[in-house]
């Protein structure tokens, strides 16, 4: 490693660098590679020294984007373990806007067989079966808001929904 940078190179590639090594030199290495004023490539299972020399670090996660899983690099500020802790944030709050989600959509869903059963009773009382007479414009509108769940009005306003953007 001295001699890599002795050279200064603009790219320097470290693979597990404080393995078999005792806490001097681990400490001398976390000098050296602070010091290092390029581009630095670190791959290691030392936290601590990644903790130590790490100003950035980059992830790799997969996301599902319509119906595919990707690979994205991410890139995170601080050291592994604020990476980590970043990480974890994030993943509570998607879960946490999932099952609200989740919540809403069964509340939906409730609500539409509520008012497609309203619907099929209100036929049943005043004599319609499965069938409404085509010249029933009223029983035909009724029908028709009551399964898209809203009222005569409320269907010629322009529609938006709103949902909110889970990273995975």
């Amino acid at each position: 490693m001295a001699c890599a940078m002795a050279v200064r190179p603009d790219l320097l590639v470290l693979d597990e660098p404080s393995n078999h090594v005792d806490e001097g030199t681990r400490d001398s290495l976390i000098r050296a590679v602070r010091a290092y004023e390029g581009v630095g490539i670190l791959i290691s299972h030392d936290v601590g020294f990644v903790d130590a020399v790490c100003g950035q670090c980059l992830v790799l996660e997969k996301v599902h984007r319509q119906g595919r899983t990707e690979m994205v690099c991410r890139p995170y500020r601080g050291g592994f373990t604020k990476v980590r802790e970043e990480m974890a944030a994030r993943d509570l709050r998607n879960r946490t806007l999932l099952g609200q989600a989740r919540g809403e959509t069964d509340r939906l869903m409730h609500e539409k067989a509520h008012r497609y059963q309203r619907v099929q009773k209100m036929d049943a009382l005043s004599g319609h079966t499965n069938r409404i007479d085509r010249h029933d414009h009223d029983a035909i509108k009724r029908a028709k808001y009551a399964k898209s769940g809203v009222s005569g009005r409320q269907a010629l306003m322009p529609m938006r929904v709103l949902l909110p953007v889970l990273q995975a």
